[in-house]
């Protein structure tokens, strides 16, 4: 007769009764002891939980309403979208990712108010060769890691405003920690509503890890500690991180939501904090390779913009925590900047200083700006930079500087050009000598002049090429490094106190 083999016979009766007591203890404690994160993770999630819906906000003011109707913002819009992040929808907020329905639905008529219209991952695609199929005010709505409040808030209120969203999923954790994340049903669900794109967080990339040197740094752009306490090499490092992104793709794919074409960075960490930055790089370009388009939050708060939709890397504003006020002045003063044929550089509101502060009127201000011109102040031994528009000018390549520069003995004013870009330079302008260089210091040309307290200036960006006159007399024409996908605006420096600097009749227009 054949031997059946029983528990008792592969276990042993001493192994048997172990068995038997812990699974008896965990049956007393589990409901007494074990967290509300173990006892959702342990909860068998229904397929696709019911959605709650939150009465409309309060009508538009007058405010949003003018916002709507200015040609001057539609003409500052054009080819620029507004990417706004969000994480978690719940009906009270958690002050740091979670916005409470409520507020929610306050931004929801904002938008709405302000005539803006949400755009899909497709006709954002679309917009990098043709902008043209943008609308004036367009909107893209991101939600990151695929929270359960999502669906059951979020969508409720998108489809009640006519807006339209992109859920960044983290692919590993779909239906994990029941509530707190969605299920591959809700996630389908949402796809058939016609208002979402499922895109990708990575599959198990959302995390810190040991990076050594009691440091917990993102997984993305990292090498990390291993199991017998040594650190990754490069290559293993490159390993994990392809084969992280290649396992979003295919769980994305398997579950009906096609190829995904947008990738947002966990914690909107793209190159630091990172113990290898060569590793960092190859990482995004990892993802590069994969995706056509690759989000992070700004800290500049800004649009992007067509310059940057080219670059591959979109910025987005992170609203959170925003209140509806907070986030409608972030879309006001994130606009991009008139083009160089439509800006007043002699316009207050568009300069700040290196402390983020506007120009002001006291005596002694680092910074003033008003109808006669701007003045510089150095504020201490480190000195003083200004800039226009600052972070807005992306789409800034080729332009023309001019004014007239009255620098004090033994000072220097520098005239900063493409900032923010990968061609950055600076002209420095003394009483009898300008050095023209990069941001980082080398020399690309000098020229002498007669020694006087003003000097007229201007300075002309065509691709690679920078010319220059001082005093209507001009310079031989200098290569200058290629700006890149992203070009950049004008700034001014002073050095060290008691330097000052003031240039009268600034201008700037097309080259």
């Amino acid at each position: 007769m054949p031997r059946v083999w029983t528990p008792r016979s592969i276990l042993g009766r001493a192994g048997l009764r172990t068995v038997l007591a812990v699974v008896a203890v965990l049956a007393v404690l589990l409901p007494v002891i074990g967290t509300r994160w173990l006892g959702e993770t342990l909860a068998a999630p229904p397929s696709v939980r019911d959605q709650e819906v939150v009465p409309a906000a309060a009508g538009p003011s007058a405010e949003h309403a003018a916002f709507a109707d200015d040609p001057a913002v539609t003409a500052r819009a054009a080819g620029s979208v507004l990417v706004l992040s969000y994480h978690d929808v719940a009906p009270e907020s958690d002050g740091r990712f979670t916005i409470s329905a409520a507020t929610f639905a306050e931004h929801l008529a904002v938008l709405r108010a302000a005539g803006f219209t949400s755009i899909s991952a497709q006709t954002l695609l679309a917009a990098r060769t043709d902008p043209s199929v943008l609308p004036d005010r367009p909107v893209m709505i991101t939600f990151d890691d695929g929270t359960g409040g999502v669906w059951r808030y979020a969508d409720p209120l998108l489809e009640q405003y006519g807006f339209r969203g992109v859920a960044f999923v983290i692919t590993g954790r779909v239906g994990q920690h029941y509530p707190y994340y969605l299920t591959w049903d809700e996630l389908t669900a949402m796809r058939e509503t016609g208002r979402w794109d499922i895109e990708s967080h990575t599959a198990a990339g959302h995390d810190r890890h040991d990076v050594g040197e009691g440091r917990s740094w993102p997984f993305l752009i990292n090498r990390l500690v291993q199991a017998d306490g040594s650190l990754e090499s490069p290559e293993q490092a490159r390993a994990r991180l392809a084969a992280d992104a290649d396992a979003a793709i295919a769980a994305l794919e398997l579950h009906g939501h096609g190829r995904p074409s947008l990738f947002a960075f966990p914690f909107s960490a793209s190159l630091t904090p990172s113990n290898d930055p060569a590793v960092a790089l190859a990482g995004r370009q990892i993802l590069a390779d994969r995706y056509e388009l690759l989000f992070t939050n700004d800290s500049a708060r800004r649009w992007a913009t067509a310059a940057d939709l080219a670059s591959g890397f979109v910025p987005r504003v992170g609203a959170d925590t925003d209140t509806a006020q907070e986030l409608f002045d972030t879309i006001v003063t994130g606009l991009p900047a008139p083009t160089p044929a439509d800006v007043d550089p002699l316009d207050p509101a568009g300069w700040t200083d290196d402390d983020g502060a506007p120009p002001s009127t006291a005596p002694d201000a680092p910074l003033a700006v008003g109808p006669d011109g701007v003045v510089l102040r150095a504020r201490d031994e480190s000195g003083t930079t200004a800039w226009l528009h600052r972070d807005r000018t992306a789409d800034w390549r080729d332009y023309t500087v001019t004014g007239d520069w009255t620098v004090q003995r033994g000072g220097y004013s520098a005239l900063l050009l493409r900032e923010g870009s990968a061609g950055a330079l600076r002209i420095s302008v003394g009483r009898s000598s300008m050095k023209i260089s990069t941001a980082d210091g080398a020399e690309l040309a000098t020229a002498r002049f007669p020694d006087a307290a003003t000097h007229r200036v201007s300075a002309t960006l065509t691709g690679t090429e920078l010319r220059v006159e001082v005093d209507g007399r001009p310079l031989p024409r200098v290569t200058v490094p290629e700006p890149g996908p992203v070009g950049g605006g004008i700034g001014l420096r002073v050095g060290a106190a008691p330097s000052e600097t003031t240039v009268r009749g600034l201008q700037v227009s097309p080259p």
